[in-house]
């Protein structure tokens, strides 16, 4: 049960992540 919390926090964190790199890089690529 630990570990399988640990793990979707881990998934939650890494989405997160990702959808903030994505924001960023659109918005680099929009100021191009």
């Amino acid at each position: 049960s630990f570990v399988n919390m640990g793990t979707g926090m881990f998934v939650h964190e890494a989405s997160i992540i990702i959808v903030i790199v994505n924001g960023m890089r659109l918005i680099r690529y929009r100021e191009k």
